[in-house]
This record gives C-alpha cells, structure tokens and sequence, in this order.
C-alpha cells in the first residue's frame, strides 16, 4: 500500500532570499584590492532589500600604520554613528613582525549586540554570501565595541601572517 502525504509547506522570509549585493560593491572591491582607490567602504542593507553602499572614503594618504590606525578610528566613529550592523571593507596596512609593511583588504562584520533578533538574522544570513564576493581579503566578526579596534585587528594579522 502506497501512502501519500502532502507535500510540507514551509514558510519563506525575507531571509530565505538572500540580499542581493549592489554592483557598485562589487566595484568598490576592486578599487580597493587592485588600486588602492579608498581606505574603505561601508555597505549595509538598505530597507531590507539590498545590500548598498553607505560610505566611501578618500585613498590613504601615506603607508603608515598610524596613519592607516587614524582611519581606522574615523571609520570605525562612522559605523557606530550608523547606529546599525554593516559591512566593512578596508584597506589595512600593517608592520610584519619582519619589519617591512603588508598591505591586505579587511572585510569587517560589525553587528552590535544591542540590535533586535530579526536585525541580527537578516544581516548575518548576508554575511557569508558577501564574504563569498569578496575573494581573498581578511574576515573579522564584531559586535562590540571595546574588541573593534585597530590594535587588536593588527594583532590578529601579524600572528596569522605567513611572513
């Protein structure tokens, strides 16, 4: 005997859809990795439909790790003006425990822990399918502010550095 069953209904979300990821992003990823065009960019989802860009920043000045750590600051100001999760490329420039300078493109997860749990699911389900555009850059996860800083994302650098 041979039983059939409906077929289950499952329930869809916004999140099942994935976001998809404005081209200018994916520009600004270029800029970034090949010409060093800006210190950095910051993308967020916009009214829960696509993933844009919310803020470009001028090339950096110099090569300097202070210089670089002064944008970092002024980047980092601007995402928590923002007041909601966002993603981050920037242009790090670090001193290798050799001495000599490294150059890599960061991508910068920052969800707060203070936002609601739909906020939270939205962008991480984001997370992965942004990442995934963005090949051969360094992944860091915040969600507070007292671990999003420069020197801590240098440390992590320099003990993963392959010299």
């Amino acid at each position: 005997m041979v039983v059939h069953r409906p077929k289950e209904k499952t329930l869809t979300t916004p999140l099942d859809k994935m976001f998809p990821v404005d081209e200018k992003c994916k520009a600004i990823f270029t800029a970034i990795k090949l010409k060093q065009k800006h210190a950095y960019a910051i993308m967020r989802i916009k009214d829960r439909k696509e993933i844009v860009l919310e803020k470009l920043a001028d090339p950096l000045p110099d090569s300097s790790q202070e210089t670089n750590e002064k944008l970092f600051n002024q980047m980092r100001e601007d995402v928590v003006e923002l007041g909601e999760p966002c993603y981050i490329l920037f242009d790090i420039r670090f001193q290798r425990s050799t001495g000599f300078m490294k150059d890599v493109v960061g991508y910068i997860f920052w969800c707060p822990d203070d936002i609601s749990p739909w906020d939270k699911m939205m962008y991480a389900s984001s997370n992965n399918k942004l990442k995934s555009e963005f090949k051969g850059v360094k992944s860091f996860e915040y969600h507070d502010t007292g671990e999003f800083n420069f020197q801590e994302m240098v440390k992590d650098l320099i003990r993963k550095d392959r010299q």
